[in-house]
């Protein structure tokens, strides 16, 4: 999954599976891109993992919350637009 994200680099969480999704960059559209690869058992998986990261929570907004919401959880994400959920 980390080389999906951006290969041949190394893949630092915070920035590939929060940030990078949710901040404008050039940079947002490809790993946005990349979003839309992972099946519902991996977006579920890295949904857990931010869930339970413990960076979740301590920000308001959280974009560990959002960034859940909006790309991850295979319900209300971006990967319901494709794949078939």
């Amino acid at each position: 999954m980390c080389h999906a994200l951006s290969p041949g680099t190394e893949v630092t969480l915070d920035f590939h599976l929060v940030c990078a999704l949710l901040e404008p960059s050039p940079y947002r559209d490809k790993v946005r891109a990349r979003v839309l690869i992972f099946s519902r058992e991996q977006r579920n998986v890295i949904a857990d993992f931010l869930s339970a990261d413990s960076h979740y929570g301590t920000q308001t907004p959280c974009p560990y919350r959002r960034a859940i919401i909006d790309f991850w959880d295979p319900d209300t994400g971006l990967q319901g637009e494709t794949n078939g959920g």
